[in-house]
């Protein structure tokens, strides 16, 4: 998934706001597995801050 359209930067948080994990990425692209037909949500925080 691209993260340019959501103009995120290397040191924001991507989180998964439902089991609070932080996904890794390297401010252009988010990388994830997801099962046939699974959907997922997350959300940026800018600069590492609290979310």
């Amino acid at each position: 998934m691209p993260l340019g359209s959501g103009a995120a930067r290397p040191a924001d948080r991507i989180r998964e706001p439902w089991t609070h994990t932080d996904v890794p990425h390297d401010g252009r692209h988010l990388t994830v597995d997801l099962p046939a037909h699974g959907a997922a949500l997350f959300r940026r925080t800018e600069d590492g801050g609290r979310g």
